[in-house]
């Protein structure tokens, strides 16, 4: 009988495995056992079952910030959590100029706009026939000039070594990505090219169509503070002839600045996805010619570009399978042209605003 009990078997069969002090369940149980009453319940994994290292909250945000921390993109740039000191005068440097080349962007945008709107006198009518509003008209102007201002400054700041665009370009394509990418539509994840013809193609259509999407909030946004700002706007003079020099040059920034604002708020506000190839590809083109011709990188370079032409150089060195790609003569043409376009541009902006009242 003690021999019969001590092997588990009973009057009525084999008896079921006994409760583990604590009312805890045993991993070799055949089945789950209910807690017994006041006693606290500690769940155990099966027997064999292991926990995958590093998948708690805290292990998560440990790594990602060692991850971070060991980060380092090409010089010039540098890591904040490494360096903060330099990275704090590098993105001063890359500050300044966003803020110099979208003034540029928005005095070549008044350019483009006095050329085509105000110099002919048959375009002027039919362009006031369209739009008979004058206001709306000037709003039409300074929403372009704060939009592709806004652009032009972020392709001179472009960083293509940010942490979260890497991760981002290691994710797979997205059903929209897939879409743009069979549009042609310059897409950051896809795996071709940019295309000379792709350039003018994001700038003229579907900048403007993503960014309508900014556009539309910041302007429902102005509609609602404009009634606090009345005054501010209420403050800016009417140029007069006699008007010094420097108050014409502070009508740039101070007239229709809260419709160059939403512009602004527009080219980062979706409207900068279709430009984010332009960027890359711009920059990666400009730094293969600058490495393939054996150009040294001046103080005057934007550190982004800096940075580009130091992997392109390192590529090179370490025997890459792509080499610096040289531009074909017609590319240089049209670019050398429209640099040179660009810069009268920007002049004739500037005697618009500060002499022909536009």
């Amino acid at each position: 009988m003690a021999a019969e009990r001590t092997s588990g078997a009973g009057p009525d069969g084999p008896e079921p495995p006994r409760l583990p002090p604590g009312g805890r369940v045993s991993p070799a149980a055949p089945t789950v056992r209910v807690t017994p009453p006041g006693v606290p319940f500690t769940p155990r994994l099966p027997a064999g079952h292991v926990v995958a290292v590093g998948r708690t909250m805290t292990t998560r945000l440990a790594a990602a910030a060692e991850a971070a921390r060991s980060y380092q993109p090409p010089a010039p740039l540098t890591n904040p959590l490494r360096h903060p000191l330099r990275w704090l005068v590098v993105t001063a440097v890359s500050l300044a100029a966003a803020v110099v080349f979208a003034h540029l962007a928005a005095l070549l945008v008044t350019g483009l706009y006095y050329l085509i709107f105000e110099v002919s006198s048959g375009t002027v009518a039919w362009w006031h026939s369209v739009l008979p509003d004058a206001g709306l008209r000037h709003v039409v102007r300074d929403v372009a000039e704060g939009f592709y201002g806004g652009a032009i400054a972020q392709q001179f700041v472009w960083n293509p070594f940010t942490n979260r665009r890497t991760r981002y370009l290691a994710r797979p394509m997205s059903r929209l990505d897939r879409l743009e990418d069979r549009l042609r539509i310059p897409n950051l994840r896809s795996g071709r090219d940019l295309a000379f013809w792709q350039i003018p193609y994001a700038l003229a259509v579907w900048a403007p169509v993503y960014g309508s999407v900014g556009f539309t909030v910041t302007y429902l946004l102005d509609s609602v503070i404009r009634s606090d700002i009345t005054a501010v706007q209420h403050a800016i003079f009417v140029l007069r002839p006699h008007a010094s020099m420097w108050q014409r040059s502070e009508s740039m920034d101070t007239a229709g600045w809260d419709k160059k604002v939403i512009g602004l708020a527009a080219s980062f506000c979706f409207g900068r996805r279709p430009l984010r190839k332009v960027f890359d590809g711009l920059q990666l083109w400009s730094a293969e010619r600058h490495v393939a011709r054996g150009y040294p990188v001046r103080w005057y370079h934007p550190p982004t570009f800096r940075a580009r032409c130091a992997q392109v150089l390192a590529n090179v060195r370490a025997g890459a399978a792509i080499a610096p790609r040289r531009p074909g003569r017609a590319q240089t043409v049209v670019a050398v042209t429209a640099l040179a376009a660009a810069a009268v541009l920007i002049a004739i902006g500037c005697y618009a605003l500060a002499f022909a009242g536009t």
